[in-house]
């Protein structure tokens, strides 16, 4: 198999290595591709190689003479993993990439999310290139609940070796959190903001909106961890004591099964329970038409803990468009953190001040896309 002769020296080569590269079925590769773009702007020559593409077929990867152009690869994640080891190998060889980016998700390279195969490939294409990683997940499950212990510990003891092997320049991380995680286990690693995904597109003129109507919207997934009910209660005290006429709710995106079967019971709920508020789902929609419900809101709604905010995509997306996110699900073991989101106009938390504080912050922010400054951070730890 020939790829062609290698590249010759110009513009620093970068290669980002991820599960898989399907548009708007992966935060990560939504993530890669939204940051390989920025790159790209400013000169770096960036190649997206996934390795375990469950959206590709194996004829999809097509072997090429010429990469002076820049390309995306994808892996069929039905190729043997030995095959998809020696089409690296040689992509590899033949980009001579001057850095390489490792973005780290554990289901990303096996649905189990215990990725021994990666180790491998990691193993057979390292040679001395020189490596980052980008953590956007660490280890899951729990060491205290007995069905998640073996999973904790395979993932963790994964992931800490994947690290060991790739003896990365550079670790990334998108929060505090993982950042902790890490030098517990004597790693150190650097803070990567997360950036949005959903581009903002200027929204047609529309009639003057009613300060007397508040607006909140739900960006993703909803799992079985977000619990509304003391967070809806507390809005209808908000409601009441600043006169609003009503509350709309609105989900948009894939928010899966228990996501649009929560949505239509509290619909059904707010007929009796809730009479002033409207619950609406709006489904899988376009990023344009995302933008224009993220403009029209007045504050998102999110599911993250909040020691974990930092890496939510869906969170900055609503920043980016300027929306103060309430948090319901408090986090407090991290005091200095808690502080610091309470102080912060980007957040407002479901505590004792939420009544005060949803007032006061709304309309607070303007929108802010931490896009360059992921980028500059990016380059200047590559560099």
């Amino acid at each position: 198999m020939r790829l062609g002769s290698k590249m010759q020296p110009n513009n620093k080569k970068i290669v980002f290595l991820l599960g898989t590269f399907e548009p708007a079925m992966c935060g990560v590769s939504d993530y890669v591709r939204v940051l390989r773009n920025k790159l790209r702007s400013k000169g770096y020559l960036c190649f997206c190689v996934a390795i375990n593409d469950r959206y590709a077929k194996p004829e999809d990867f097509q072997i090429v003479s010429n990469l002076n152009s820049e390309k995306d690869f994808r892996l069929s994640s039905t190729l043997p993993w030995s095959e998809r080891k020696n089409i690296l190998k040689l992509l590899l060889d033949t980009i001579n990439p001057d850095f390489i980016s490792l973005q780290y998700v554990p289901h990303s390279f096996d649905k189990k999310g215990l990725p021994y195969q990666l180790i491998g490939l990691l193993k057979a294409v390292k040679d001395d290139y020189k490596w980052g990683i980008m953590a956007h997940e660490l280890w899951g499950g729990s060491k205290k609940r007995m069905r998640d212990k073996g999973l904790y510990i395979l993932q963790k003891w994964l992931t800490l070796y994947i690290i060991k092997v790739i003896n990365p320049n550079i670790v990334h991380v998108s929060n505090h959190n993982y950042q902790k995680r890490l030098l517990k286990e004597e790693i150190k690693s650097k803070i990567l903001p997360i950036f949005s995904n959903i581009p903002y597109s200027k929204k047609p003129c529309e009639g003057k909106r009613s300060n007397k109507i508040w607006t909140f919207v739900i960006f993703g997934m909803i799992s079985t961890d977000w619990n509304p009910y003391e967070l809806l209660e507390n809005i209808e005290k908000a409601r009441v004591k600043y006169e609003l006429e009503s509350c709309n709710f609105i989900s948009i995106g894939k928010c899966g099964e228990y996501g649009e079967k929560l949505w239509r019971e509290l619909s059904v709920a707010s007929k009796t329970i809730y009479p002033y508020f409207a619950f609406k789902l709006m489904g899988k929609i376009s990023a344009e038409e995302i933008s224009y419900h993220l403009q029209s809101a007045d504050f998102g709604l999110s599911r993250t803990p909040s020691h974990l905010v930092e890496k939510s995509g869906t969170i900055a997306a609503m920043h980016a468009h300027g929306l103060p996110v309430i948090i319901n699900n408090i986090h407090e073991k991290d005091i200095r953190w808690h502080e610091s989101l309470v102080k912060d106009s980007k957040y407002i938390l479901l505590d004792q001040n939420f009544i005060y504080n949803i007032m006061n912050k709304k309309n607070s922010m303007k929108p802010v896309d931490q896009l360059e400054d992921a980028a500059q951070v990016f380059i200047g730890d590559i560099n």
